[in-house]
């Protein structure tokens, strides 16, 4: 009994860190003028959309406020584009790209720790005015690994560790630029 418990439990685990949602990408002009891990990008604009989920206290201050997210984002966006040599200035870009990311900061009981934020984004690319590709994903967990996850547990996820939140997402939004293009 105990091991098919084990069992059931342990391919529940790979199940659910395997799902993801299906990145589609849509070509607006086509053929498309961008190239996949080639084409550089100009970070013209980063918006985040801060919600405080529950648990959330009134004038609360430790954690990043909405302005302080977009900044944390931007740089972290700007540091994963450079890696990959994909980020470029105006004039010398491919395309230019708009970022919006939704993130709902979710709190443990108290408020004064974090849980795994959920969150959910959408890149759009732009040659001049027109459009020609965009890519979204839908509502997703930050995942971490076992150490951080204990730390989640035992309500010790605070303001600077949701740094490691944003950075994820960036990586996260940087493999999928690179991907963009055929």
């Amino acid at each position: 009994m105990k091991s098919s418990l084990l069992a059931l439990s342990v391919c529940l685990a790979v199940c659910v860190g395997c799902a993801s949602n299906p990145q589609k990408y849509n070509y607006v002009v086509e053929p498309t003028p961008l190239t996949q891990g080639e084409s550089q990008y100009e970070l013209q604009s980063v918006n985040v959309n801060l919600t405080l989920g529950h648990g959330a206290e009134d004038g609360e201050t430790q954690f990043a406020s909405e302005a302080q997210m977009r900044d944390q984002f931007e740089k972290a966006l700007r540091e994963e584009l450079n890696k990959r040599s994909l980020l470029a200035s105006q004039g010398e870009a491919d395309a230019a790209l708009d970022i919006n990311i939704d993130y709902l900061r979710v709190y443990n009981v108290g408020g004064n720790a974090l849980n795994v934020p959920k969150v959910s984004h959408t890149v759009k690319a732009f040659k001049g005015d027109q459009e020609v590709a965009n890519f979204s994903m839908g509502t997703y967990m930050v995942t971490h690994g076992i150490a951080s996850n204990m730390k989640i547990a035992a309500f010790q996820w605070k303001a600077e560790d949701e740094l490691k939140d944003v950075q994820k997402v960036a990586t996260l939004l940087a493999k999928d630029i690179a991907a963009m293009g055929q």
